[in-house]
């Protein structure tokens, strides 16, 4: 850990581990495979020349690297996806400038995610394919967004079957909280929030992470201080 930690380039995020890397790189591979063969059997099937939509990579790198972020769950990567491509269409029907089109569909992509839930910076890129394809192209627009909605749909198949096989939760799940009673000497969960709103930033993890990295932390500290001297508790 401490040759990770002096390494120029080492990993940033909490929790993250080389052979996670390496398990996700493997699990993102076989996942955008996995979707390559469905959707071109599909689309071989209606005589489409769509297969890979490139905002499915992004897709991809959430949903394999960091399978607990809130924007990489299913409903964030099927609906955020098709969501915004839908909002984008319509955008672009109304707002014939491709830049104004672009920027409209984006931003109002980001507020309808956030409405449904479904955030997934990915989709910001679905909008902007699907204004580029309708002002260009727009018999192609079906078949476009048949082909991301495959993706989408076969990616969040595959990030299921790669997390129960190498033992994660997908979607996510909360680990259950333990309850530490009232001691006053002890931080609160409605401590960390308070700090949380201190800051006045947005971090990519849920309430429910927040209570159950809290009640774990508690647990070591009451391992960790069990396991000094008697002297040093009575300091």
């Amino acid at each position: 850990m401490k040759l990770i930690d002096s390494m120029p380039f080492r990993l940033r995020m909490a929790g993250a581990t080389i052979s996670g890397r390496i398990l996700s790189s493997l699990g993102a591979f076989g996942g955008i495979l996995f979707v390559a063969i469905v959707t071109y059997a599909v689309n071989n099937e209606i005589g489409s020349s769509y297969m890979l939509i490139a905002p499915i990579g992004a897709s991809a790198v959430l949903a394999f690297a960091v399978p607990s972020s809130p924007l990489a769950q299913p409903w964030s990567v099927l609906g955020g996806n098709c969501i915004s491509a839908l909002i984008a269409l319509l955008i672009a029907h109304f707002v014939t400038s491709t830049g104004v089109a672009s920027a409209v569909a984006v931003g109002g992509a980001i507020l309808i995610m956030t409405a449904t839930r479904s955030l997934h910076p990915p989709g910001g890129a679905c909008a902007l394919v699907m204004v580029l394809a309708y002002h260009h192209d727009q018999d192609s627009l079906a078949a476009l967004f048949l082909s991301l909605a495959l993706n989408s749909l076969a990616l969040v198949i595959a990030a299921k079957a790669f997390h129960s096989l190498t033992g994660r939760t997908y979607p996510h799940q909360a680990l259950p909280v333990t309850s530490h009673g009232q001691d006053e000497q002890l931080l609160h969960p409605d401590d960390i929030r308070s700090a949380l709103a201190d800051l006045g930033e947005v971090f990519d993890v849920t309430s429910g992470d927040l209570d159950a990295i809290f009640s774990r932390a508690q647990e070591h500290r009451s391992k960790r201080l069990s396991q000094l001297p008697a002297w040093r508790n009575a300091a």
